[in-house]
């Protein structure tokens, strides 16, 4: 039987109340699950080595698909703490609250400037460290530059809606814009004559699954 939804006020506070992220003998964990600090410039680093070898699409994809699967594996992890969303105004809450985890993880923090569960039509936006780092580095980029982040709009979307979603980021601080903006809809909701569709077409090819790829925990098999 499921949990009902039972929320503390934010999720930061819930982590600090709790001390739910810990260093044990040196494993950090956060609500018990192994996690690792990496310096952003490292991440970057590895984008532009993948960006070198295997081109800039086959890089997108991969990130967008890494940044889905941790939004989908941490909203499970929230959901299995606080309880599942029943109706229409515990889902706008849950999913606003698992959104907060972008600032656990140091990825900025993000309101949504439209959640339309009647047309599922999400346009959520923030300002993203990623980006701004990447600008700082590289310069002015004429193209968005949060594939991970932008994966992980999807991944909370379509957890919450229970429907498969694609994400585009349609401004990012990278451009120079001051925030950046991602817009979520279920796969077969967007146009395909859409511009921005047209520049992410990769993005609706789906990536294996953690079984596929040879899991053999149960958490990844069932």
């Amino acid at each position: 039987m499921e949990k009902p939804l039972k929320l503390p006020p934010t999720i930061m506070q819930r982590v600090m109340r709790f001390k739910a992220l810990k260093n044990e003998e040196g494993t950090l964990t956060l609500f018990g699950k192994p996690c690792l600090i990496m310096p952003i410039d490292t991440i970057l680093y590895t984008m532009k080595l993948m960006e070198n070898e295997l081109g800039v699409d086959k890089t997108k994809w991969i990130w967008y698909h890494v940044g889905k699967f941790q939004a989908i594996a941490g909203f499970k992890m929230i959901n299995e703490r606080f309880g599942y969303a029943k109706t229409l105004s515990e889902k706008k809450k849950l999913l606003d609250f698992n959104t907060g985890q972008t600032q656990i993880l140091g990825l900025g923090a993000y309101t949504y400037r439209r959640m339309d569960f009647e047309n599922n039509y999400f346009i959520g936006e923030g300002k993203s460290p990623f980006a701004d780092e990447y600008k700082k580095i590289f310069g002015i980029q004429k193209e968005p530059v949060d594939y991970f982040l932008n994966g992980a709009c999807a991944g909370a979307v379509e957890t919450t809606i229970e429907k498969e979603v694609v994400s585009i980021e349609t401004k990012c601080a990278a451009q120079g814009k001051n925030v950046c903006q991602f817009v979520m809809r279920p796969a077969n909701k967007w146009e395909k004559s859409d511009p921005w569709v047209k520049k992410n077409l990769i993005l609706f090819q789906e990536a294996p699954t953690m079984r596929e790829l040879g899991a053999k925990l149960k958490q990844f098999v069932v």
